[in-house]
């Protein structure tokens, strides 16, 4: 690293030229010899910067993680690609080093909806708890496993622009299947806590909710930053149900679905 000059090192991509050099220093400090031979493949990411102040912020805190994954070619590539990519996955991955293993294994497709609706259903099984906020929790924590799992995909495709319609019809399943989730959530706080009403289970489940997703989501077109725009329809499915009364149920659980995706607590909100 001693023999790099800051030409050779703006040849590379990056822009912070004089503290990139200390930092490629304390990169190998960290990991060894293994933070010598990524410097090639900072200068394919889209910010090399970013990706190497977050390898160093990684490799500070989780040194065996980092350390294994650099010392694979494949795995290495994922990595500092993602990391260069995305600020959100940096902040992710920071908050929850346990997922820098969605790293560790190639993606040779992407889950179909399926495994998406599954991973969701199991997430909130897994909590064995009726404590909503555990389980939305869950349900956002899935959901961005899920995301870093498709930016890692997107991050190491040899022709992006080609496979663009795969990413955004992929993006906006995963954002129908955290919308689902949240409602099965919903369905369990109204009947399980009083904080929103009183609410029977009969009730919960004799209402009828459909979300109707407009614009990008809707085509099957979302991006990255794109906002979910979505209608709800409700109805009673039994006549024991009031309509009425189910439109009362409904407009509570759909409160409930989007505050709870949204509002900060441990796990950060979705999207808006």
């Amino acid at each position: 690293m001693a023999n790099l000059g800051l030409s050779e090192l703006a040849k590379y991509g990056f822009v912070e030229l004089e503290g990139a050099l200390a930092k490629l220093e304390r990169l190998v400090a960290l990991v060894g010899n293994h933070g010598r031979s990524v410097l090639a493949e900072l200068g394919l990411a889209a910010d090399p910067d970013q990706a190497l102040n977050a390898l160093i912020l990684l490799a500070e805190s989780n040194g065996p993680q980092i350390r294994k994954l650099l010392s694979n070619a494949k795995s290495s590539y994922r990595l500092i690609r993602t990391l260069g990519a995305s600020s959100a996955m940096v902040d992710l991955l920071t908050r929850r080093p346990e997922l820098l293993e969605v790293l560790d294994v190639k993606q040779e497709k992407l889950p179909s909806v399926q495994e998406l609706g599954k991973s969701f259903t199991d997430s909130i099984r897994e909590c064995n708890s009726n404590e909503t906020t555990t389980l939305w929790a869950a349900v956002r924590l899935n959901y961005r496993r899920e995301l870093l799992r498709l930016v890692a995909f997107d991050a190491a495709l040899e022709n992006p622009q080609q496979d663009f319609e795969i990413i955004s019809r992929h993006l906006s399943d995963l954002a129908t299947e955290a919308l689902q989730a949240g409602i099965a959530v919903a369905r369990i706080e109204l009947v399980s806590s009083r904080d929103h009403g009183t609410f029977s289970q009969l009730e919960v489940d004799n209402t009828r909710l459909a979300v109707v997703a407009m614009g990008k989501c809707g085509a099957r077109e979302l991006n990255y930053i794109s906002d979910v725009d979505v209608i709800f329809v409700a109805d009673s499915g039994s006549p024991d149900l009031e309509q009425t009364r189910a439109l009362d149920v409904a407009t509570k659980l759909a409160t409930r679905m989007m505050r709870a995706l949204d509002t900060t607590s441990s796990e950060p909100e979705t999207r808006r």
